[in-house]
């Protein structure tokens, strides 16, 4: 892909991170569950997740007990009550993360926009735990 400011100048864009455009809402989503996960279980002060633009579309996770919350959501959707409070959650903090998203989305697609948190399913989020972790 190539980005043209002006027909002089070309520069190309390179792509970091595995995740896609339509699946990055959900990551944001899944990261919000395994936050709550985190301080459920005493770990807050010690790990964190981040997704952002610096790092590209990913979300680096190294700890076996996190890599194993995510294999139970691949394995099993969060329940109803879980996604509730997940996606309301996730739009307290939407402000914060939405600089990051969209840089990531419109890297690849000048013309998309962030899909509306309100709209992510449980099986897409277990679809992103499946793919990419």
């Amino acid at each position: 892909s190539g980005f043209k400011g002006n027909a002089g100048d070309t520069a190309a864009v390179n792509f970091q991170g595995s995740v896609t455009t339509g699946d990055l809402p959900a990551l944001f989503i899944l990261k919000t569950i395994l936050d709550r996960k985190l301080i459920e279980a005493g770990l807050w002060s010690r790990l964190r997740l981040h997704i952002n633009a610096n790092n590209g579309a990913a979300m680096e996770v190294n700890h076996p007990v996190i890599l194993e919350w995510i294999k139970g959501i691949a394995a099993e959707k969060p329940t109803d009550a879980d996604l509730a409070w997940a996606r309301e959650a996730a739009l307290h903090h939407f402000d914060d993360i939405l600089p990051d998203l969209q840089a990531l989305t419109w890297e690849r697609d000048p013309q998309a926009t962030v899909q509306d948190i309100e709209t992510i399913s449980a099986g897409h989020i277990q679809d992103v735990a499946r793919i990419y972790f």
